[in-house]
């Protein structure tokens, strides 16, 4: 084996192993948008499976398996819609498809049945029909091509543009949710994904009008759904908030460890009673007046910096003090503002997942999750029954007041 194609093997082989690992877990990862995560997982899934038959072509295994050759040549009809039905339901927060999308699919289904007649054919006779030059002579594979190209191209477009109308229509206090970021980001690995096949697409048409480049085009196109899958997983990991679901395991974690600190002695803190009690006054005034808990991102740093108190101390203060966690303290505030606004018929126009976000939720799951602890009724529950809720007191303090009202 030369070493170009050794080089080429261990590529092809490490982005169809990533692609089928990432695959099983998007599929298995709880989500609010569960639809949306799968066709993700459906697109990581073809380019897999496309990266997996040019490595049986480039290790030479093809005559040992010769029904693996062609296999994959229609996937590009799923993979445009695929992409495009993931950003509907991303952008407009749709959980499931509907009887119409899947009139998508419908040039993959006829392409499939007029290729009924190669893909029953016996291994032998495959490889008689690839060695004549099928898909490079053959009128109908040329058709096939130009077809697969302008039709990926156009959802490619029709993708980008859902994303652009997103970006345009979405307020700009809701431009730091997980949900706008996963929406952003998908627009840039689209982008990068266009330009990409567009320099796979002109290499190939180099090679059909008799022009040799100097590399192959299917190599280039598994190269390039190798890097995107290489891309997606690890910016899945810097950024877990990109992919639904990951954000709650993030915020459950992030829970974990804030309870696990809270259980600090602080035996060894200089802090007296009454520094502390100044402490706590300057940081409760701070939460009500400036309102930093509107801020999703908010850390305890932040806090103690705005303060000018030392973080651990101001830790130590909300442990002991109150009796909770800074995520605790600061989700009281939140769902506080939340129940509020539910009652106040001025604020009747927004709807809840508004409401939520722009007091410092960000995201739905953990919104829901975190309401629910605190007041035993889900949002929309809450605001129904909104007029037996009126007498309760208005400020978050009062649920570190009283025993049993904590998460």
């Amino acid at each position: 084996m030369y070493l170009s194609q050794l080089l080429w093997v261990i590529v092809f082989s490490v982005g169809c192993i990533q692609g089928v690992f990432l695959c099983i877990i998007l599929f298995s990862l709880p989500s609010s948008n569960k639809t949306a995560l799968r066709l993700l997982a459906l697109v990581v899934a073809g380019a897999a499976l496309m990266i997996g038959e040019e490595l049986i072509e480039v290790s030479r295994s093809s005559e040992q398996i010769p029904h693996v050759i062609g296999s994959t040549m229609l996937i590009p009809l799923l993979l445009g819609p695929w992409v495009f039905l993931y950003c509907q339901c991303l952008a407009l927060d749709r959980q499931r498809l509907r009887k119409q999308d899947y009139l998508h699919f419908l040039p993959f289904f006829f392409f499939a049945i007029d290729l009924l007649h190669y893909y029953l054919l016996p291994g032998n006779e495959k490889l008689a029909v690839i060695n004549v030059g099928l898909f490079t002579k053959d009128t109908k594979m040329l058709v096939l091509l130009v077809f697969k190209a302008i039709h990926l191209f156009i959802y490619l477009f029709l993708s980008l543009q859902i994303i652009r109308s997103y970006k345009q229509s979405t307020p700009a206090q809701n431009t730091n949710t997980p949900r706008h970021q996963q929406v952003i980001w998908t627009g840039r690995i689209l982008f990068l994904m266009t330009v990409c096949l567009a320099i796979m697409y002109g290499i190939l048409c180099m090679s059909i009008l008799g022009y040799e480049p100097h590399v192959d085009s299917d190599h280039v196109g598994s190269l390039i759904l190798t890097s995107l899958i290489y891309l997606l997983a690890f910016t899945a990991i810097k950024h877990p908030v990109l992919l639904s679901g990951i954000e709650q395991f993030r915020d459950i974690h992030r829970e974990i460890s804030q309870a696990s600190t809270s259980s600090i002695s602080y035996q060894s803190s200089s802090l007296d009673m009454k520094l502390k009690k100044d402490y706590l006054g300057l940081l409760l005034n701070y939460m009500e007046e400036d309102k930093p808990y509107r801020n999703s991102n908010i850390r305890l740093d932040d806090i103690a910096q705005a303060l000018a108190i030392p973080s651990h101390h101001l830790s130590q203060v909300i442990n002991e003090q109150l009796g909770v966690n800074f995520n605790e303290f600061v989700n009281a505030y939140r769902v506080e503002e939340v129940k509020q606004k539910l009652l106040n018929p001025s604020h009747a126009h927004l709807n809840i997942l508004a409401l939520a976000f722009d007091a410092g939720f960000n995201s739905k799951t953990s919104f829901n999750r975190i309401f629910k602890q605190f007041t035993g009724k889900t949002p929309s529950l809450y605001k129904s029954h909104g007029h037996s809720q009126k007498n309760e007191p208005k400020r978050a303090l009062w649920y570190f007041e009283h025993s049993g009202t904590k998460l």
